[in-house]
This record gives structure tokens, C-alpha cells and sequence, in this order.
């Protein structure tokens, strides 16, 4: 390189270390909050022996990242660049289909690849999602409240089509979501809702998109159809079509913004107006909770829970309309993955649960014991439950008991507590063996729970052809031992 070669490299990075200044010392801002989803990077706390720290260097080229004047010009120039020159995507998780639409990598490539949670301590198989949804559901009605289920269709699911380029990826979630349709066709899950054919419905009778092309949601077309179906599920004769209103609206899009092109769709915005008042009355970080106030028009009465991720928040303000008293729950923010049983308590509160899920993250929201969930929210509702009642056992007395014959067609559970006097080593040491009808002994999976005094409740399944139990180890005496038949 000649001298006068360096000498114009030289100048070019001087002008552009020192026009971002220049553009910054006149109010020129870099517009972070237009493209990003996060919150700026803050600039770092610093002191005189931090100078010779090379993090507080990469800090505050980070920090300085965030605030350049500009910054999402250049890059949205950089995402147009790739897109209509190169035709590749600016961003590796988002994957460009047909006529510009834009789909979620993860969702299109595959469920299991999807999954933050380990293998292990996921539900992947949907035989396995929909067992465990069927005995949650039996529980439910045994005590005396409703389950009704809504898995929303991915985008691509209900617009194939526009996969385009992208089609040949899409193999194994298509083959995921065809098992999890037939798994619930053969379940019969009495409050299931089939989100793929009420989408498919409604996209061969509308001539609106139902999902944002730049977007992985569906449009406020596709949520107030979501609200219909729960609505008519909770009460045929409720739905109000009168309550329906329209205007011109518009979206930015969450795939757009992530290839660094925000562009702005333009729809029509439904929405519902009734001649109710919803109030939130109590409010938490994962929690909130509404009451529709006004006599004159109808509403759903009991207790409604509602369990939602991003698709059902974007009817939420209009089921709300309908119910009486509803307490709504954020998968995202409220139930960590896996562990939907940290808030049975809650169930135990409701008389009708709506439990909706995008369907690539089904997987990953339920736990991977396909037995764990349903053990715990018999404990939780155990007192509302029908039952037969046993015993004494232990101490003294016998430690066998003969069970009566099942009725055909339920799930059994065998059920007792244990005193907060008990050591915790003796509890988890707990185990049930069960003879079955060839009169052999076998294991049954055994699941404790926290009762409301402190001590521990024992839950477990039993085999259908159970004819007689033992506790394992003997030695603290249990004053009732029951039967509970869903």
C-alpha cells in the first residue's frame, strides 16, 4: 500500500470514529427503542483501577454500541442489503418463505429442537402431552371443575404455502404436530378446542391474514376467533356478535424487527365493546386478576382461570368481557418450563380452567413424569374428590390392604397422609407395592405432596387390575387410607 493509500485509510477511520460524535453532539440519537427488545446497556461503573481492566473497555463498547446516532438506520440498511441483494436472512432464527413472509426458525425446524428444558424432564412425545391434559381433565371433573384446552397453530401450520424455499426444514414439526392431532382425535378430551381446524375455518372464510406475515402471532382477527371458541365452549347461548368492532389498523411485526426491518403492515383491528367495565382488582408480576362489573348483561359466573402465553394475551382484552371473575396466568413470566404444578393452587381456586399454548412450546411446559402433574392436583383437590375411605394400616395392624374392584374406565389412586412429626428420610424412603391380577407385587410410582397442616400427602397411580396394596416401611401408622376413583 502506497503512502498516500494508508494516508486515506487513516482519514476515512478518523471520520468514522468522529461523525457519530459530531451527530451526538447535535441531539442525534441512535433510536434503540424503535428495533430493540431489550433494555439499553447501561454504562459501567468505573474507578482508577478499573483502567487497566479490559472489561470495562468491552462495557463501554457495548454501552457506546446502543447509544451510536443512527444505529438502526445502519442496521436496517445492512438487513436490506442481505435480504434483496443476497436473499438470505439478516438474522440465522428467522427464515424468509414465500413473498416476503417471515417464520421462527425453531418453530419451523422442530418442537424438540426448540425445548429450553432438558430431554429428560420434558413431556416430547404428544401421546405423552395429551395422556397427560386427559388425566388432568378426569381430576378436574371429579371435583367438580371444567379443563378446557386450546393449542394455537403455529403460523406455519395454517399457511404451509408460504413456506416456499424453506418447505424442505419443516419435516420434522410437521410430522410432531400431525402425531398431536391424531393423539387428541383419539383422546376425546371433552373441553378440547382444535385451534388448527378453527383456524383453518377462518382463513377459508376470510379474505384478511389471520397471522402477520411479518410477525409469528396471529392478527386481532385470529385472536377474537380464539375468544369466540372459548366463549361458546364456557356457554353456547353467550356470544354476542353485535359486540364485534372493526377499525383500520396496523402492526409492527417481532420477525421484522429481528432481521432489523421494522416494517408496518397495515389491517383491519377487531376488538369487542360490551356494556361491562373490566376492573383488575389485584395484580402481581405473573397475576392478574378482573372482575366485569355490570348487572344488565350476561356473563360466564363461576371462577375462570385462565393460563396464557403471548397468543393469549393478545385476547385479553376481550374474554375478559364475558367472565364474571377470571385470574389470568403468564406462562413467560408466571410458570417456569416444566413445572406447571407450581401453581395448583391456583386450580383449586377456579371452577373452570382455560389452559391455552402455542403448540411448539406444549412440550417444554409440561413435565417430562407424565404421572407428577395429575399426582399433585388430585393431592391439591383431594378434598373435593369422591373417594373410598380405608385402614388404619401400620403399626400394629396389618400392612396389606385389599381393595375393593375398580369400575371400568377410570384411573385409581391411592391416596394418605403422613403427621409433620415423621422424619423427611422416612418420607422419601415411602414406596407402594401393589399385587396385581396375576398376583404378583410390582412397584407403584409414589408422589408427595404438601398438605395445608404441614404434614405430607401420599399420591399414587394404581394399576388398572390392582387387587391389594402394602406402604413400605411399616413403621408409623396411618390412621385412613383412601381410594380415589377418576
Amino acid at each position: 500500500m502506497t503512502r498516500r493509500s494508508q494516508m486515506v485509510v487513516v482519514a476515512a477511520f478518523a471520520v468514522w470514529l468522529t461523525v457519530p460524535l459530531v451527530l451526538a453532539a447535535f441531539g442525534v440519537g441512535s433510536n434503540f427503542s424503535e428495533l430493540e427488545e431489550r433494555h439499553l446497556t447501561a454504562l459501567p461503573a468505573w474507578s482508577v483501577d478499573r483502567l487497566i481492566d479490559s472489561e470495562l473497555y468491552k462495557d463501554l463498547a457495548r454501552a457506546f454500541g446502543d447509544r451510536v446516532p443512527l444505529r438502526v438506520s445502519a442496521l436496517s440498511l445492512d438487513a436490506w442489503i442481505d435480504l434483496a441483494v443476497f436473499g438470505d436472512s439478516p438474522n440465522p432464527d428467522v427464515l424468509i418463505g414465500r413473498d416476503g413472509w417471515l417464520f421462527d426458525r425453531w418453530s419451523v425446524v422442530g418442537v424438540g429442537e426448540a425445548t429450553t428444558v432438558p430431554q429428560d424432564e420434558v413431556a416430547t412425545t404428544p401421546r405423552d402431552i395429551v395422556s397427560q391434559l386427559t388425566e388432568m381433565s378426569r381430576i378436574l371433573d371429579a371435583s367438580g371443575r371444567r379443563l378446557i384446552v386450546l393449542i394455537v397453530p403455529d403460523k406455519e401450520s395454517i399457511y404451509p404455502e408460504l413456506l416456499g424455499p424453506i418447505d424442505s426444514v419443516a419435516k420434522t414439526s410437521r410430522a410432531w404436530r400431525q402425531e398431536l392431532q391424531a393423539a387428541f382425535a383419539d383422546a376425546n378430551l371433552p373441553g378440547y378446542i382444535d385451534g388448527w381446524q378453527a383456524m383453518e375455518a377462518l382463513k377459508a372464510r376470510s379474505d384478511e391474514d389471520i397471522y402477520w406475515p411479518n410477525d409469528t402471532h396471529w392478527t386481532s382477527g385470529g385472536a377474537l376467533e380464539a375468544t369466540r371458541q372459548i366463549v361458546d365452549r364456557l356457554d353456547p347461548t353467550l356470544w354476542d356478535e353485535s359486540a364485534v368492532k372493526s377499525r383500520p389498523g396496523g402492526h409492527h411485526g417481532d420477525l421484522a424487527k429481528l432481521i432489523g426491518l421494522p416494517t408496518w403492515i397495515e389491517s383491519t383491528e377487531y376488538w369487542l365493546k360490551r356494556n361491562v367495565r373490566v376492573k383488575i382488582v389485584a395484580q402481581e408480576k405473573s397475576r392478574r386478576r378482573m372482575v366485569a362489573l355490570n348487572k344488565r348483561t350476561r356473563r360466564f359466573m363461576p371462577q375462570v382461570l385462565s393460563i396464557h402465553d403471548s397468543f393469549g394475551a393478545r385476547y385479553l382484552s376481550m374474554l375478559p368481557q364475558y367472565l364474571a371473575k377470571s385470574t389470568w396466568i403468564s406462562w413467560i413470566r408466571g410458570i417456569p418450563d416444566g413445572k406447571l404444578v407450581s401453581i395448583v393452587d391456583e386450580f383449586a381456586r377456579a371452577d373452570v380452567i382455560i389452559l391455552e399454548s402455542v403448540e411448539r412450546l406444549l412440550a417444554s411446559r409440561l413435565p417430562g413424569n407424565t404421572g407428577y402433574l395429575p399426582a399433585h392436583l388430585l393431592g391439591t383437590l383431594f378434598d373435593d374428590l369422591p373417594r373410598i375411605e380405608l385402614g388404619p394400616v401400620g403399626g400394629s395392624q396389618s400392612d396389606r390392604i385389599d381393595l375393593p374392584p375398580a369400575e371400568s374406565d377410570t384411573s385409581r389412586y391411592f391416596v394418605f397422609d403422613i403427621g409433620p412429626t415423621v422424619k423427611e428420610a422416612t418420607v422419601l424412603g415411602i414406596r407402594t407395592d401393589v399385587m396385581v391380577g396375576d398376583m404378583t407385587w410390582t412397584k407403584a410410582a409414589v408422589h408427595v405432596v404438601r398438605s395445608s397442616d404441614g404434614g405430607r400427602r401420599v399420591v399414587a397411580r394404581l394399576p388398572a387390575d390392582a387387587v391389594a396394596v402394602k406402604i413400605r416401611p411399616s413403621k408409623f401408622e396411618v390412621d385412613v387410607v383412601s381410594l380415589v376413583d377418576v
